[in-house]
């Protein structure tokens, strides 16, 4: 549980948010407690990294205050609307506390509101939703780092009004325990230093006595640690066979005389080939290094490496056969946005909040090239679909393109105003399309940067754009609750898809290109007919958001994902439903078909997954075990094998056929974020909460 969940625009709060959540956790910290309190800050931009938004919700749930760092940045974020509306759904608007860190908010007495909606530093999720004035301070005159510090008396006063609300305390009584707090730790400290100086002349006439008997120990420990080894290998078996091999090593290598040889190969041989025969899957090797959070973790093209991108503004190129670390990508100076291999999987390309891109070789992390003309965020950063091209979007508003050889800039993409939602490449790679905040997408020559044409017509910010298969097309969605198809080659506005009432997160092509489906957080789905623009079908039944609305690999059906704890297969032709995946009793994180379009496996926060039979809805099993919500289930790509990661720490691979039960892959000490198969399927790579990955068998 949380006391209290920070929302803030990181492109305006990156550095103002950690100082804040450190205040809050330090102030009145009694010295044996690590923190004060228990406060959570999202450290990745939901902008760069949408996926997470299941992480963020579950802090939500769990969170009794909501702390919003209110400026004009935020204001227009997207991401801390959705999050202030998801808050209002589930929990009270008297539990939102407002910190001003930039612009202007002032409540007006008499008419009980927010003065100037459209203009200040206040969220529209919040605009009129005030019935009396609500708690906020100003902390406008804190800027640099020593601004930021309790020993600032302006900063200082301020944190002791909000922590006083977390704590449900007086100011007053708060700020006397502060005080008496910190005399402790004064006391504390000097008699600390008293009593290690006594200890320390003890300590020296016992160590001479103790060196004695340790030589005389050390034979005997390592006997006894040798028996122990053994025994905890025979107890973890069943439970985990390559504990059990790890721990049979260690009996052989901590035995001074004659190691327990016929018990360890007996160990040996009944994990190797035990209960699970051949199915038995090892983990193999610990990628370690990083200091903070992994967010992802991807293989090269031909499954031969794997890189890491993390919170601690580095990224690693590791071995995917061994295991052993290739290279450190160092040189960013904030957060990674991503970190991916070109087609070839020759060149590695990292984006970062500190507003560069950088190019590496993948065979020896050598940095290539800096691209580093961006002055915000660099949100997102993809290769051309024959690798020789490099494109990147920023929160300044503009978007980039670059010579992926040398790191040349080839052209600069301006005429945005606000920042870049996506960027993506047609299919042939001669063009590029933006999406925007400015309530615009614009179409763009790839070989020369020069502007095709502005999609313009949406009245809300544009979430994104994508081309059809073909890329003869582009459809577009939009927050003011439409969709749009476009002629490629000359902008001209084909189709107006209008009918949700709300928000449209995604809008998507099908296979062959004839249909567009759309979901919108009206809780429905949309089919179109792309020739003509006419409605097929209503997708309707949901009863809460729709997380996901995409096509089978075929075209023939589609399949919706909702946080009504449910799933909905449809048929693509008619919009008729086909079937209702019932079963979870928690919102679904994700939901996906088999590479042959015949399977659906969906993974839900409720700890389970299921499997489908994508003809006849009928569920194929239950998977059960996990004891946390679930991020992710993926099928391998021959489709055999199910893989799923959960806030549990753990990760398992299941029989797609089955649904039982092949393999536990433990060792993570946090949530896993993220578990995906090779290529070839033969191996998995799992990113963790722990700050690091792992390579499986």
């Amino acid at each position: 549980m949380y006391n209290a969940f920070i929302s803030y625009s990181h492109a305006a709060d990156d550095k103002f948010a950690p100082a804040l959540q450190n205040a809050l956790q330090k102030f009145a910290k009694p010295w044996y407690k690590k923190r004060n309190l228990e406060i959570f800050r999202d450290e990745s931009s939901l902008s760069a990294s949408p996926h997470l938004w299941g992480n963020i919700t579950r802090a939500l749930d769990e969170s009794d205050y909501f702390i919003l760092l209110a400026s004009p940045l935020s204001e227009k974020s997207k991401w801390v609307n959705k999050e202030i509306e998801y808050w209002l759904e589930h929990k009270s608007i008297d539990n939102i506390l407002i910190a001003l860190t930039e612009g202007e908010i002032k409540w007006d007495d008499k008419n009980n509101h927010f003065l100037n909606p459209d203009n200040n530093s206040l969220p529209p999720a919040l605009d009129d939703r005030f019935n009396d004035e609500p708690f906020y301070i100003d902390l406008r005159q804190s800027k640099t780092e020593s601004d930021l510090s309790l020993n600032n008396p302006i900063f200082k006063k301020e944190i002791l009004k909000l922590a006083a609300k977390l704590h449900g305390k007086a100011p007053n009584d708060l700020a006397s325990e502060e005080v008496s707090t910190h005399g402790k730790m004064i006391r504390l400290r000097n008699g600390a230093i008293g009593t290690l100086m006594v200890l320390l002349i003890a300590a020296m006439v016992a160590g001479w006595i103790a060196n004695e008997k340790r030589k005389e120990a050390e034979t005997e420990t390592e006997k006894a640690q040798s028996t122990t080894f053994v025994a905890f290998a025979r107890e973890q078996l069943d439970k985990n066979p390559t504990m059990a091999i790890r721990l049979a090593e260690l009996a052989w290598e901590t035995s001074p005389t004659k190691p327990p040889v016929l018990a360890i190969q007996r160990i040996m041989s009944e994990a190797f080939y035990g209960a699970h025969g051949n199915n038995m899957v090892f983990y193999k090797f610990d990628l370690t290094g990083h200091t903070g959070p992994v967010s992802s973790a991807v293989f090269s093209p031909d499954g031969k490496q794997i890189v890491t991108a993390s919170f601690d503004n580095t990224a690693k190129i590791w071995d995917a056969t061994t295991g052993k670390k290739i290279a450190d990508l160092k040189g960013h100076t904030s957060w990674l946005s991503s970190a991916i291999f070109s087609p070839d999987g020759k060149q590695i390309l990292t984006g970062s909040g500190d507003n560069t891109a950088k190019i590496w070789d993948a065979a020896t992390g050598k940095k290539i090239a800096d691209l580093n003309e961006h002055t915000g965020p660099v949100s997102s950063a993809v290769f051309s679909p024959d690798g020789k091209q490099i494109v990147t979007a920023s929160y300044d508003s503009t978007t980039k393109i670059w010579d992926a050889s040398t790191g040349k800039k080839i052209a600069d993409l301006k005429g945005h105003t606000e920042q870049v939602n996506s960027v993506v490449f047609s299919p042939d790679g001669k063009q590029i399309v933006t999406a925007s905040f400015d309530i615009t997408a614009k179409i763009w020559d790839a070989a020369t940067g020069k502007k095709i044409a502005d999609l313009k017509g949406h009245t809300g910010s544009v979430n994104s754009a994508v081309f059809s298969p073909d890329g003869k097309q582009i459809v577009t969605a939009s927050q003011d609750g439409t969709a749009k198809i476009w002629d490629a080659a000359t902008g001209k506005k084909l189709i107006d898809l209008s009918g949700p009432t709300g928000y449209v997160f995604s809008a998507v092509f099908s296979p062959n290109g004839n249909q567009v489906v759309t979901a919108s957080w009206d809780n429905t789905a949309k089919i179109w007919d792309v020739a003509t623009g006419k409605k097929i079908a209503d997708l309707k039944g949901h009863t809460n958001w729709l997380s996901r609305a995409f096509f089978s690999p075929n075209g023939k059906q589609i399949l919706t994902a909702s946080y009504d704890n449910t799933a909905k297969i449809w048929d693509a032709a008619t919009g008729k439903k086909i079937a209702d995946l019932k079963g979870h009793t928690e919102r679904i994180s994700s939901a996906v078909f088999s590479s042959d379009g015949k399977q659906i496996v969906t993974a839900s926060y409720d700890n389970t997954a299921k499997i489908w039979d994508a003809a006849t809805s009928n569920k194929i099993a239950d998977i059960n075990g996990h004891t946390g919500a679930l991020s992710s289930a993926l099928f391998s790509p021959d489709g055999k094998q199910i893989v799923t990661a959960s806030y549990d720490s753990t990760t398992r691979i299941w029989d797609a056929a089955t649904g039982k039960k092949i393999a536990d892959l433990k060792g993570h000490t946090g949530s896993v974020n993220s578990a995906v198969f090779s290529p070839d399927g033969k191996q998995i790579v799992t990113a963790s909460q722990d700050g690091t990955a792992k390579i499986w068998d």
